[in-house]
């Protein structure tokens, strides 16, 4: 199952200023405090889809002091119907687009979370290379070294630069700088590039010269093991927890391809083996990072039988995907660690789940 929000490669997600906002004629099937949302989907949103698109709203509000002023329509078609209607509302090669004068997105699922934060920005002349590195860093996407520097991209459209470039030379400037001139940087729109040295102090080119002497090679994305902790029971017993799954109320439950997904924190004490039970379809078992990347992860770092970093892979998160056995012994790091616990379909459901330590791998059979 691959989760809907992640990127489809070769395809782009871009703010437009629309000639003029077609509708779309769907129903509006979900409504919260700053969206109205019509889809055409073949799965429901959930509860936590809907607490998740309105924390991206909060979180640019609250970081760049860029804020809503009214609703904004949001028309959201599966990735399948995206490719057929897509470019009746945005044009060809991009998978979702924002209208500011029609306060209103047009996207696919898998953009979602990107075109959100267009909209929450709502500067219509921002300077590419800052609009979707905003994009990115706010809907929670990793940021690593992009192919190109930031000064070759600039002043390239949103289609015609590398967005690896911009989305972590911006999560540079925030985790430096702050986000508060962040906000202000956008608010100079297109002037954005010319003006830099007029928020930070120092010309583009001399940040992008302390940027490559200082910057890590990467970031985990904001949301980065978000999900709500497990009670630990005490050091020796482990973590037993009975997971609900309400699609409709659970405001942690969030459609994960073909079901549900909800995730839950944990702290390893000590390094070592764990015995993993539960009666979930599948789960995703990931470590998490505790600050910067400082070196790509290499492939064989670990194997079937250990619980990988999050940063592993990219653009998503890595993880370690397991069918739901009836024990599963697995080695981990000490620190804070995320499982999902997935569920096919999408009626209510609940799953038991209990983590504890263990002498180590169970022997493996051997066939006579």
């Amino acid at each position: 199952m691959q989760r809907h929000q992640r990127h489809m490669r070769g395809l782009s997600m871009v703010s437009l200023l629309a000639a003029c906002e077609p509708s779309p004629g769907l129903p509006i099937s979900y409504e919260t405090e700053h969206l109205r949302i019509g889809a055409d989907l073949e799965h429901p949103l959930c509860a936590g889809d809907l607490v998740a698109f309105e924390q991206i709203i909060r979180r640019v509000d609250e970081e760049l002091g860029l804020s809503m002023t009214s609703k904004v329509d949001v028309w959201i078609w599966s990735d399948e119907a995206w490719m057929v209607v897509g470019k009746e509302y945005c044009g060809p090669g991009t998978l979702g687009c924002t209208s500011y004068r029609g306060n209103v997105i047009y996207t696919s699922v898998s953009a979602v979370e990107h075109e959100l934060v267009h909209a929450a920005t709502p500067i219509p002349r921002l300077t590419p290379f800052f609009a979707e590195g905003l994009a990115d860093v706010y809907s929670g996407e990793q940021a690593r070294f992009g192919h190109s520097a930031p000064a070759d991209a600039l002043e390239l459209s949103a289609i015609a630069m590398g967005r690896g470039a911009s989305t972590h030379f911006v999560m540079w400037l925030r985790e430096t700088w702050g986000s508060t001139k962040l906000g202000e940087l956008a608010r100079l729109g297109k002037m954005a590039g010319s003006r830099f040295e007029d928020v930070y102090g120092l010309s583009f080119a001399e940040a992008q010269t302390l940027y490559f002497a200082e910057a890590p090679w990467g970031y985990p994305g904001l949301d980065t093991c978000s999900g709500a902790p497990l009670d630990l029971e005490d050091e020796f017993s482990g973590w037993q927890a009975e997971v609900p799954f309400d699609c409709e109320t659970g405001q942690d439950v969030r459609v994960y391809g073909i079901g549900l997904m909800v995730q839950r924190t944990f702290v390893i004490p000590v390094a070592g083996h764990y015995s993993v039970s539960t009666d979930a379809d599948a789960i995703l078992l990931s470590r998490c990072a505790t600050g910067p990347i400082e070196e790509p992860l290499r492939s064989d770092a670990f194997s079937d039988d250990d619980v990988p970093p999050t940063y592993g892979g990219y653009p998503s998160e890595e993880f370690g995907f397991y069918m739901g056995d009836p024990v599963r012994d697995l080695y981990f790091e000490a620190g804070k660690h995320q499982i999902s616990l997935l569920v096919m379909g999408y009626e209510p459901d609940a799953v038991n789940l209990s983590i504890w330590p263990s002498l180590g791998p169970r022997p493996v059979e051997m066939e006579h």
